[in-house]
């Protein structure tokens, strides 16, 4: 699980995991929407269900629940910057 990672480490491993076979299909379950700026292809789920699908602009252009939820990790991360 990656989930424990900073978000700089997660992207690094994330990288290095496409490097090493850029054809393979990396899939990810996350909580941490800014992890998923550089995949393809996003689904996003509610109770268990796919009601969207489409790339990170297109989801967060179309789907207000996911905008809501983009905008208050920005601000959680905000907060957590040790220089504020």
């Amino acid at each position: 699980a990656i989930s424990a990672l900073d978000p700089k480490t997660e992207k690094k491993i994330i990288q290095n995991l496409r490097h090493l076979d850029p054809t393979a299909i990396l899939i990810l379950a996350t909580h941490r929407l800014s992890s998923l700026k550089d995949f393809d292809r996003i689904l996003v789920m509610e109770k268990g269900q796919i009601v969207r699908s489409g790339t990170f602009d297109e989801i967060k252009r179309d789907h207000a629940l996911f905008e809501r939820l983009i905008q208050d990790e920005q601000e959680s991360l905000k907060k957590d910057e040790p220089w504020n």
